[in-house]
């Protein structure tokens, strides 16, 4: 019935004010889609990278809706959600060692190319407000970095031989949480 009830509330949404300035252009959309690199694995959309990037103008055009319906009302499809587990060979050491092996998380590329536009968008503001210590999702910042810096800090702690722990906060937990639903509405999940 919530569900049902979310829907009806969003189709009677009709007093957004939003400065058109504010969302990406149909060109940041297109740039956004040429970045998407040829012989990356397909998601479970089932798109081609070679697609999104020879066929950037066109795909632009039909995802546009997708975007604005993420941008204004938080809204996405459930593909462009996470992705699927994949399981690689690191290509050295025996294939049949499960040391040798890392696991991939497989996601659409439309799905990163949308919020590949929102981040361009809008990265000033977001790093505006970040700490100094917050590598997350900055520009020009690789994901694994965080994870090297912290081993670093961690190998650093034991030479001294100082006792050191780390608290990783799951902040996508979070925001699905708690700061989503008080920005657009609904029941705030338990915590428990």
């Amino acid at each position: 019935q919530r569900w049902i009830d979310n829907l009806q509330g969003f189709l009677e949404e009709n007093d957004i004010q939003l400065p058109v300035q504010e969302m990406p252009t149909l060109c940041e959309l297109e740039v956004a889609f040429r970045r998407v690199s040829i012989g990356k694995a397909i998601g479970i959309d089932e798109v081609p990278p070679e697609l999104c990037h020879l066929c950037p103008v066109q795909l632009a055009k039909i995802c546009y809706p997708l975007l604005l319906k993420a941008a204004l009302f938080g809204q996405e499809a459930h593909e462009h959600k996470g992705g699927k587990l994949a399981i690689a060979w690191k290509k050295r050491g025996d294939v049949r060692d499960c040391h040798t092996h890392r696991s991939l998380l497989v996601s659409s590329h439309i799905g990163k190319t949308i919020h590949r536009a929102l981040r361009q968008k809008h990265h000033g503001l977001y790093t505006a407000y970040m700490q100094t210590q917050q590598l997350g999702g900055r520009p020009k910042i690789p994901v694994g970095i965080p994870l090297h810096l912290s081993r670093a800090f961690m190998r650093w702690q034991a030479r001294l031989q100082r006792p050191t722990a780390c608290i990783f906060l799951d902040l996508a937990e979070a925001f699905y949480r708690l700061i989503r639903p008080l920005a657009l509405g609904g029941d705030r999940k338990s915590t428990r």
